[in-house]
């Protein structure tokens, strides 16, 4: 990916200096920049970062890595992604956190938007992804 490629998270800065750090390891300063940087993950086919940044054992832990990385090759070469909205993001309460989304998707010869509100916990200092709540997709 070129230099100065937009990030995919939306924000107006090119993606090395927005969420190329994280995926290549930096913590996420916040539980919306984990976010941004698993949505740009998805956007690039960036299995390891989506992998290494959700929380072991947690709901979203799919447990067999090898199975679960391909499981994310297969989604995230099934969909395009054309746009992210953050509709909330409060700041956190100790150690937890949520994020509401939205964004758009085409896959199937279709596009859909979706909204969601996803939870974060801080692990030794770093965000990690627990799950989501309150999914809702609409057609269009």
């Amino acid at each position: 990916m070129s230099a100065t490629i937009a990030c995919p998270c939306g924000r107006p800065r090119p993606y090395r200096t927005c969420c190329q750090p994280i995926h290549r390891g930096a913590a996420a300063r916040s539980p919306e920049e984990l976010m941004r940087s698993r949505y740009s993950a998805y956007a690039l086919g960036r299995v390891d970062h989506l992998i290494a940044t959700t929380t072991p054992g947690g709901p979203a832990d799919r447990g067999d890595q090898a199975a679960w990385a391909e499981e994310l090759r297969e989604a995230c070469a099934r969909m395009r992604l054309l746009g992210l909205e953050v509709l909330d993001a409060p700041a956190p309460t100790g150690d937890s956190a949520t994020v509401r989304f939205r964004f758009r998707a085409a896959a199937g010869g279709g596009v859909a938007t979706y909204e969601e509100r996803s939870l974060f916990h801080k692990r030794g200092g770093r965000w990690t992804y627990t799950g989501t709540a309150e999914p809702e997709a609409n057609d269009g």
